[in-house]
């Protein structure tokens, strides 16, 4: 599934990747944007989850559920004026200790900074 305003895009079809990419061109590598958890002394992340994307009003929402942790996640991506919306809601479906909760973007290192002018 993708959501497109004008040289901006957001790309959710592959299985566990958010691809972000401007004019075409991939601004994302590795997993792309994605969340992670530290608990029981090891990282998971939203990559080895099950993913439902669906359309709803100008947004994309992503549906993530672990199978081996209590956890439940629902991503809302929009457009707005000037810049991408990305909401994380997490949900905790019983009493789980996180060490530590990362929400990111992982991006290419062929460039050096970001910046789009219309």
């Amino acid at each position: 599934m993708i959501l497109e305003s004008q040289d901006i895009k957001v790309d959710f079809s592959q299985h566990g990747r958010g691809r972000l990419y401007c004019r075409d061109h991939e601004l994302t590598e590795d997993v792309g944007m994605n969340t992670s958890f530290f608990l029981d002394n090891k990282w998971i992340d939203s990559s080895t989850a099950q993913w439902n994307t669906k359309r709803n009003r100008g947004s994309i929402i992503v549906d993530i559920k672990w199978h081996s942790v209590p956890i439940d996640q629902q991503w809302v991506m929009r457009f707005r004026k000037d810049h991408i919306e990305w909401k994380v809601s997490t949900f905790f479906q019983d009493r789980i200790r996180i060490f530590q909760h990362k929400i990111g973007i992982m991006v290419s290192n062929k460039y050096d900074r970001y910046i789009h002018q219309n």
